[in-house]
């Protein structure tokens, strides 16, 4: 597994967790784990809305 599959794994993790509010709170706890490129391997569109979608669903916010 590479760098940037296992930051984009722990954000899936990370967004399902119920524990974040927005990608922005998932770039800075990846950043605390020694995730220093999330950023960038965050940007794309269909990514970030999978993860916004994962992140409502886990805090109760509905489909």
């Amino acid at each position: 597994m590479t760098a940037t599959d296992a930051a984009v794994q722990r954000a899936f993790e990370l967004a399902n967790s119920g524990g974040f509010a927005s990608v922005s709170d998932l770039r800075a706890q990846l950043a605390r784990e020694g995730h220093f490129f999330s950023n960038a391997h965050l940007e794309g569109p269909a990514l970030r809305k999978q993860l916004r979608s994962l992140i409502r669903l886990a805090s109760g916010g509905g489909s």
